[in-house]
């Protein structure tokens, strides 16, 4: 398997446990409010080293194609959109949730949102990777 496949591969694990992360916690928070008093109390550092991995495999997959000629430079910035989107999520979530009150009173965290959209990015760039990967290699053999 080509390393570029792997990683983009690894990256939308990541991507998607991130999203899944970012979807389940609320709601099992809600159901189960005891989760917050136990191992949801801190978890500034989980969202720190695991945003700082997701940027970590974005720059090894999609930094080297940045000094290559001829290949396109857009999936890079895509996927780091996702990424910066990510991040300020996480600052956002951990030092000024960003909160705004919905039709019925409840508040409504905008962070989660945005570390969802940023995941889907990257999903999304990683997936398109690997197609245009494969179809340059079944084009080229």
């Amino acid at each position: 398997m080509n390393s570029k496949i792997l990683l983009d591969k690894i990256g939308m694990v990541l991507s998607s446990l991130c999203l899944v992360h970012c979807f389940l916690v609320p709601i099992v928070l809600i159901a189960f409010p005891a989760f917050k008093t136990t191992f949801f109390a801190d978890c500034a550092s989980f969202h720190f080293w695991f945003g700082f991995l997701v940027l970590s495999v974005v720059v090894f997959s999609f930094g080297p194609t940045l000094f290559k000629k001829n290949v396109s430079k857009k999936p890079f910035f895509i996927a780091s959109l996702g990424s910066l989107m990510i991040f300020i999520s996480a600052y956002y979530h951990l030092h000024i949730p960003l909160k705004f009150l919905g039709s019925f009173g409840e508040h409504i965290d905008l962070d989660h949102a945005i570390s969802m959209i940023g995941s889907s990015i990257i999903i999304f760039t990683h997936y398109f990777r690997i197609k245009e990967s494969k179809k340059c290699c079944s084009t080229c053999h």
